[in-house]
């Protein structure tokens, strides 16, 4: 079995999907809720948003997401919101959580993608 290596907590990314030959499991829900499919969604994408090749990733989401539902358009209609709250998540998490305080030396990177994703918001 083989579990992506960083940190965790982030939900839908690498890091929490484990792999056993054919069958694929996710793990760590703590940011997680049943009504927040856009969370989710921003929490896979926010780092896309960044590095680039956002477009193309929200448009691969969406289409992998609706082969088994729909997505719900008041997510899309928030989405920009909810991106935000995330991009704000990950500043907050290293400084609040003493179990991960290796991750603080990451803040200075977090506070740079955080001011750009905040950039993007406004100018939305």
């Amino acid at each position: 079995m083989r579990a992506g290596e960083g940190h965790g907590g982030c939900d839908l990314v690498p890091d929490n999907i484990l792999i056993d030959g054919a069958t694929t499991r996710v793990i760590d829900f703590d940011d997680c809720g049943w009504s927040w499919p856009g969370f989710e969604m921003a929490t896979s994408l926010f780092p896309l948003q960044v590095s680039g090749g956002f477009d193309a990733g929200m448009e691969a989401y969406l289409e992998g997401y609706r082969q088994v539902r729909p997505f719900p358009q008041r997510d899309l209609e928030i989405f920009p919101d909810l991106l935000m709250a995330r991009a704000l998540s990950y500043l907050g998490g290293p400084v609040g959580r003493p179990e991960i305080a290796s991750a603080r030396s990451l803040i200075p990177m977090f506070a740079c993608m955080v001011t750009e994703a905040a950039r993007q918001y406004l100018e939305s």
